[in-house]
């Protein structure tokens, strides 16, 4: 029987050029580690690291005495405390985060170091484990070695995939235990057997430890394995015992969950808009997400050229998935299309729906729409391989083997050039909270005897600190994102008397609200603007006159 991927006429070496792409895809997710740059929510991994939490950072660090960024950096290392107090802490002040990840990264810090590239490797290594469930998942789905390849190959160069395997936090681990515990589900539909069925529920218990939208995945794989047994069965009765199993060994984080509701409300509460979707604001955002996975030009200033190659990729991209879903219902078997469906559509429903009707921004979080973005590849996969796999017999339809072939490899390459350009590039769209910290680092580290006065959140602080040279000072008092203390002063500003000795003061809010803009009008001393603007804000006190 012949290899289906010999049909490729014009990649004649198909299984290199797909190895290829592999290989190129392991490689960019360990360039610049250390380079990429250090923001807010991977502050917030060091800090579940070291053991600490977030209120004793804050209670900690005096807002009368001027300090080092030294003794700023003690929340962001390990410490004598263990991986309890890790998941103590995350429990108290963040619980709508599971605790998998935040455990892992906790020991592998142990072994490893708890550097910014030691941590990151974790998702490194997550994401590359990714590519082998990828693999087992399509062959599950298709039977197929060319849509192994393929599949593999568009999660390889995804440059969603990318970007998330260089950062500290659980996106890359989310990514994994969805597409174990998919394969894994089709596995045990497919044998029918109980050892299959006990490795999906170890499986999906991870899932729900890795990440709490793993509910979604679990409505999915409920409505997949419901439409297709219709009827009371062994195969219903064993996913419904897995499922509950599951559940069941989650709940001790559920009632953690619910014991802090309240926290929960507190720190998601940046997901809150005044303005509910509409349907072009919602028309726009998914034209956004069905090309997402598959190319992304994030902030990049190119040249035309090459614009003009991106949005031609845009919009090939999201055609191909239209028509991709359009072939799976018209012409694939219920249990491929009904899959693939379930996996997107569903979470996608789950997230979009309760913004529609009650507002909010779940949907245009592109992180927690980790399994639609799953869905799309997959769909993805399933198409090409179809149309490559087909066997053209007539001289007048060969051109419709080189015409697929070329957008086969297309695809590829606009994945591939996006993620070069993320691995090569020190920040990206998902860091435009702090993307400006560097510059502003830099300003200050050039001045003498510089000193930082601010109240921003800790997560900022830690950002910024992590670029000043040591002869930088601060005198601070942090707004505690996570916990209740000192959030009432999150409206005053900080402007406490400048201490002599200093060279160049600077005032550092990166995002005052309107009434903290107002009340800065009356500061004490005269205050320059250097930076303004979205996450920007950053000035100059006039040391002369302030003293």
């Amino acid at each position: 029987m012949p290899n289906p991927i010999e049909n490729l006429p014009q990649l004649r070496f198909g299984k290199l050029l797909l190895a290829l792409c592999l290989a190129a895809g392991v490689i960019l997710r360990g360039v610049n580690l250390e380079q990429k740059l250090y923001w807010y929510d991977e502050a917030f991994t060091a800090l579940r690291i070291s053991g600490y939490t977030e209120a004793e950072a804050v209670q900690a660090i005096p807002s009368d005495q001027v300090i080092g960024t030294e003794q700023l950096a003690t929340y962001q290392r390990l410490s004598e405390r263990g991986v309890t107090d890790t998941l103590r802490g995350l429990a108290q002040e963040e619980p709508q985060h599971t605790p998998l990840y935040f455990g892992l990264v906790r020991i592998w810090a142990q072994l490893f170091g708890d550097s910014v590239a030691a941590i990151r490797s974790l998702s490194v290594l997550l994401s590359l484990l990714a590519l082998s469930a990828m693999a087992w998942l399509c062959w599950e789905l298709y039977g197929s070695e060319l849509a192994v390849w393929l599949g593999t190959g568009l999660l390889a160069v995804s440059p969603f995939q990318v970007l998330y395997a260089q950062e500290a936090r659980p996106t890359a681990l989310w990514t994994l235990t969805i597409l174990l515990s998919s394969a894994a589900l089709l596995r045990a539909l497919r044998l029918k057997a109980a050892r299959s069925w006990w490795l999906y529920g170890g499986l999906s218990v991870l899932n729900f430890y890795a990440y709490l939208f793993s509910g979604l995945v679990a409505v999915a794989h409920a409505v997949y394995v419901a439409r297709l047994e219709r009827r009371l069965s062994l195969t219903l009765c064993w996913f419904a015992g897995m499922l509950a199993l599951s559940l069941l060994l989650f709940s001790p984080w559920l009632l953690a969950i619910a014991a802090n509701s309240a926290q929960v409300d507190t720190v998601t509460n940046w997901l809150a808009v005044e303005q509910r979707l509409n349907l072009l604001s919602l028309v726009k955002l998914w034209a956004y997400h069905l090309s997402l996975p598959f190319v992304d030009r994030g902030t990049l200033i190119l040249p035309l050229p090459l614009r003009l190659l991106n949005s031609l990729a845009h919009l090939t991209v999201r055609g191909l998935i239209l028509v991709a879903f359009y072939r799976l219902w018209r012409y694939a078997s219920l249990r491929v299309w009904l899959f693939v469906t379930s996996l997107t559509l569903v979470p996608a429903l789950m997230l979009t729906l309760p913004d529609l009707i009650a507002g909010g921004k779940r949907s245009t979080v592109p992180r927690y729409l980790v399994p639609v973005y799953i869905g799309f590849e997959l769909a993805l996969t399933g198409l090409l391989a179809g149309l490559l796999s087909r066997q053209f017999t007539s001289w007048n339809q060969r051109w419709m083997r080189y015409f697929w072939s070329s957008v086969t490899l297309f695809i590829l390459a606009a994945g591939l050039f996006s993620s070069s350009a993320i691995a090569q590039s020190e920040t990206w769209w998902s860091k435009i909270h702090n993307q400006n910290v560097p510059m502003l680092a830099q300003q200050v580290n050039q001045t003498a005897q510089p000193l930082i006065i601010s109240d921003a959140e800790l997560g900022d602080l830690w950002s910024l600190s992590r670029y000043l040279d040591p002869k930088v000072k601060l005198l601070l008092r942090p707004v505690c994102y996570a916990c209740a203390f000192n959030r009432d002063l999150v409206d005053q500003p900080f402007l406490p008397p400048i201490p002599a000795g200093f060279s160049d003061v600077f005032l550092y809010n990166p995002r005052p609200s309107d009434r903290w803009l107002s009340q800065l009008q009356q500061a004490p001393y005269p205050v320059t603007p250097i930076a303004e603007g979205f996450n920007n804000w950053f000035w100059q006190i006039e040391v002369d006159q302030a003293t």
